[in-house]
């Protein structure tokens, strides 16, 4: 969300002991395109949030700063108005201060010799998601931060925050975190696209390059053969010959409950059965099985409501039809739970799997970010793929066996 940004420069000589905090005006006018003369080794210090904790009263922050020696500049942020109070120690330089609000221009008490300067900013309230990227982008563009040395980012703001050290060892402060691995190459699969073809992709997205070419490929699956593609729609299982490009129709026996909320499909080479997984909203979800040799439903399975499973995939080691629960997921990763194709017996945890990188999907936003469609995961010899083709597209990769999946594609980030 944009936000301002001010910028204020403190005059030269020795900061006093004891300074005067007065009210500041915001000049209207924004940074020059240029950013403005800092000392060559300033601190980058940021403070950024949704809003501050009113239980105590006014939406009031004051920052106190001990870094003694340093040149100091501070970017302070918020979207709903928030009051901001400095208080330095008196050996803690001051070099420059940026004041970010949205909904109101900011109110800033600091000593007089402070100027005040304003720029947009997104509004940033965790350091390892994708808004601070932005956020960290936009500094190093406008005031030449090559990385920051701390921040305190959260929805609610404290009303006391304590800048008193710098964060070495924390890569998210760089705005260039992370950067994708090199990982096999070799590793290839194949989505269905919506003109009925197969699009081969890789770890780092297709051979073609074109990433919109599947609208729903999770109610599409290839044949093991490559001759054949199956298609879920309307209680239908449409198979397409690719050869020929002839599709036949095979509707649900009538008899068979009802489908609610269907969430994918996926191929069982072990029995050549298809899957078809619903989470059945307000009720159980049900597991429908397609014979693909003879052609015609089998039957629908009963898996509770303990869990929710999104994107399947069935996994021939486990004899499982794996997929993810998004409501279980950890923040920052994805649950996988294993539903049996045989037994009928409900779904269970399999696997968390931390996801890494800002790109990652958050558990707060996980469930819709299914319901739209944006999120892949497919299942390859060598381990699963996880695919972003959202706002923010990005491809991790989890070998078999390993709890981190390893980010290995991310669309290169725009300055906002």
């Amino acid at each position: 969300v944009p936000g301002m940004l001010v910028l204020a420069l403190l005059a030269a000589g020795a900061p006093s002991a004891a300074r005067a905090q007065t009210e500041r005006p915001i000049p209207a006018e924004p940074l020059a395109d240029h950013p403005p003369t800092l000392p060559a080794f300033v601190e980058f210090h940021l403070v950024s949030g949704y809003e501050a904790d009113t239980t105590g009263g006014a939406p009031v922050v004051t920052v106190a700063v001990d870094r003694p020696g340093a040149d100091v500049m501070l970017v302070l942020a918020s979207y709903e108005p928030v009051a901001w109070t400095l208080e330095p120690t008196p050996m803690t330089r001051i070099a420059a201060v940026a004041v970010s609000g949205f909904e109101a221009d900011p109110q800033v008490r600091t000593s007089p010799n402070v100027p005040v300067w304003r720029l947009d900013l997104p509004t940033a309230t965790r350091i390892d998601d994708a808004d601070s990227g932005a956020f960290l982008r936009r500094l190093r563009q406008r005031l030449g931060m090559d990385r920051a040395d701390s921040a305190r980012f959260a929805y609610t703001l404290p009303n006391r925050i304590v800048i008193d050290r710098v964060d070495p060892d924390a890569p998210e402060l760089d705005p260039d975190w992370p950067q994708p691995v090199a990982v096999d190459p070799t590793v290839r699969f194949f989505l269905p696209t919506d003109g009925g073809s197969l699009q081969e992709w890789g770890l780092t997205g297709p051979a073609d390059g074109r990433l919109g070419q599947q609208t729903q490929p999770w109610f599409r699956v290839p044949a093991p053969d490559m001759q054949r593609t199956y298609r879920y729609a309307d209680r239908t299982m449409v198979v397409r010959d690719l050869a020929t490009g002839e599709e036949r129709s095979f509707p649900m026996l009538s008899a068979m409950v009802a489908v609610s909320d269907p969430q994918g499909i996926a191929y069982d080479t072990r029995r050549d059965q298809i899957g078809l997984v619903t989470t059945g909203v307000g009720g159980a979800g049900y597991l429908y099985r397609f014979d693909a040799i003879a052609e015609q439903w089998i039957d629908a399975r009963d898996i509770g409501r303990q869990h929710e499973v999104f994107r399947p995939v069935y996994d021939p080691a486990a004899d499982a039809y794996v997929g993810i629960d998004p409501y279980g997921s950890p923040p920052g990763g994805v649950r996988l739970v294993a539903i049996a194709p045989e037994d009928g017996g409900l779904p269970e945890t399999l696997v968390d799997v931390e996801l890494t990188g800002r790109d990652r999907v958050l558990a707060d936003d996980f469930g819709w970010l299914m319901q739209t469609g944006d999120f892949r995961h497919v299942l390859t010899e060598r381990g699963h793929v996880f695919i972003n083709v959202g706002e923010r597209p990005a491809i991790w990769w989890l070998p078999l066996g390993d709890p981190t999946a390893v980010l290995t594609y991310a669309r290169p980030a725009a300055v906002r």
